[in-house]
């Protein structure tokens, strides 16, 4: 390792901060949960070179014919085969996260909603591509269903409604208002004639579970139990139960018809994020802030598996249309497939990294190094043409690298090699590139940064972003 690398990593050592302020972090994400895409600004002469990793992801879901699994995220959706051997595709088109993702019944069609406020419909077919942009949300998209015939896409927002749409039309059915509350989820009851949406809390009022009427649009009954907000709601594949899922560590299980509460199924220690049935209905899948997912038996509410793989707070879930594997999406910014029966982890595809809290260069190696947010440290090529990790690790909790946070580092700022210029991020991570001498302003950089390094040899710049991407930065005029 080269004398670079070393000062750079020892200088890394000792900005690391307690993992106590991930929490806040985690429900500040979930909260107003950020983008941090693209961005505006005025580049000036540097030019984005390449852009290592594939971003964190946000959401996951099966194809009904198990042939994909969906996985959206900061630049768009991939498509993994279910074999997780290879990719499957890459839909693109969101100019920000990505934070769910449905399957038509058919498979033929995905629809994936965003932080952009739009809701996209995509053909699966080969050479297909988006079919409509669908927009009218006035705040960030996060909850996405298809009903059961296809003829309807629900979309939940946080502008407090859920909108019905045409998928083949690409037309706005009708809008329903979900009162107060951000909308956290729909799910289309399994006869596809009444909807369920949940509700985070607010200072007045605790969240809620609606029934609506699909023909109609009107509410049917609200349902309240959860002391705070509900995060999600599942219908039992024979139509007759609905579990919800809250922030009190709670699964409650309604009669839909009635609307009347059964009982507590489940009770945990820690903030449920998802719940899903099985597909033939007798196990229950949950993700919970604690860091682990689980699955429960739906008669006894007795705990079947308990998967512990994740190194942040996991919140979504979901089964295999065959119902042996369980897909588990996590804070940490990263997915992981596992067998349902064991619990043992079955494999996970690309290079989704939490937040990149920390980078430096190794030229001795050729390399450039970052350390994440969940404590792993991950080494590129430092070419353009191979942007593939060269490895991954995991850092053990004693080894002073693990649970970094970087936020104690910001705002900081970095002289170039040649003392012309100064990169900088500011505390709501903005970089800005200035002259040295002057202070004038060269060159803001999009994105949202945690941490930056100077190459020592040239121009190049090496941003590590909160999207779980680093975009390294050349400064043509200088390289010409």
């Amino acid at each position: 390792m080269g004398k670079a690398t070393c000062t750079a990593i020892g200088e890394i050592t000792g900005k690391i901060l307690g993992r106590l302020v991930v929490i806040a972090v985690v429900i500040g994400v979930l909260l107003a949960p950020a983008a941090y895409v693209t961005g505006q600004g005025d580049t000036g002469p540097y030019e984005r070179q390449m852009s290592l990793g594939d971003g964190a992801v946000r959401s996951l879901v099966w194809s009904p014919d198990g042939e994909y699994l969906a996985v959206g995220g900061v630049y768009g959706t991939y498509l993994y085969q279910s074999d997780l051997d290879y990719g499957g595709g890459f839909f693109t088109g969101h100019t920000k996260a990505v934070y769910d993702v449905a399957f038509s019944p058919d498979s033929s069609q995905l629809v994936s909603v965003s932080h952009d406020m739009t809701v996209r419909v995509w053909d699966m077919r080969p050479g297909g591509g988006e079919i409509h942009t669908l927009e009218g949300h006035t705040d960030l998209v996060v909850a996405a269903a298809w009903s059961p015939d296809g003829s309807l896409i629900a979309s939940g927002s946080y502008d407090g409604t859920v909108r019905l749409w045409d998928p083949v039309a690409g037309e706005l059915v009708r809008v329903l208002d979900a009162g107060a509350g951000w909308v956290s989820d729909v799910q289309f009851s399994p006869d596809g004639t009444e909807l369920a949406s949940a509700t985070y809390g607010t200072d007045d009022a605790d969240g809620e579970v609606r029934l609506w009427d699909v023909a109609t649009g009107e509410t049917k009954r609200e349902l309240h139990g959860h002391s705070g907000s509900v995060s999600a709601v599942s219908y039992h594949p024979g139509g007759d139960r609905l579990l919800s899922a809250g922030w009190d560590g709670t699964l409650l299980e309604w009669a839909p018809d009635g609307g009347d509460l059964v009982r507590t199924l489940v009770t945990t220690d820690g903030t449920l994020y998802d719940v899903a049935y099985s597909p033939d209905g007798s196990a229950v899948a949950t993700a919970s802030l604690t860091g682990m997912a689980a699955t429960w038996s739906a008669e006894t509410g007795a705990q079947m598996v308990m998967y512990e793989g994740h190194n942040g707070g996991v919140h979504k879930v979901s089964w295999h249309p065959r119902g042996h594997r369980v897909a588990s999406l996590s804070w940490d910014g990263t997915y992981h497939v596992w067998e349902a029966d064991t619990g043992e982890f079955y494999g996970t595809r690309g290079v989704h990294l939490d937040w990149i809290v920390a980078v430096s260069w190794d030229v001795d190696a050729d390399l450039i190094r970052v350390v994440t947010l969940d404590g792993h440290m991950v080494a590129w090529s430092a070419h353009p043409q191979n942007v593939t990790p060269n490895w991954m690790i995991g850092l053990a909790a004693d080894s002073g690298l693990a649970d970094p946070t970087g936020l104690g580092g910001l705002p900081t700022s970095e002289t170039s090699p040649d003392g012309n210029r100064v990169a900088a991020i500011d505390f709501e991570g903005s970089v800005t590139i200035t002259d040295a001498a002057t202070g004038d302003v060269i060159a803001t950089l999009p994105g949202r940064a945690n941490a930056l390094a100077w190459n020592p040899e040239d121009s190049r710049l090496a941003v590590a972003l909160r999207n779980g991407t680093v975009a390294v930065w050349i400064d043509q005029e200088t390289e010409q």
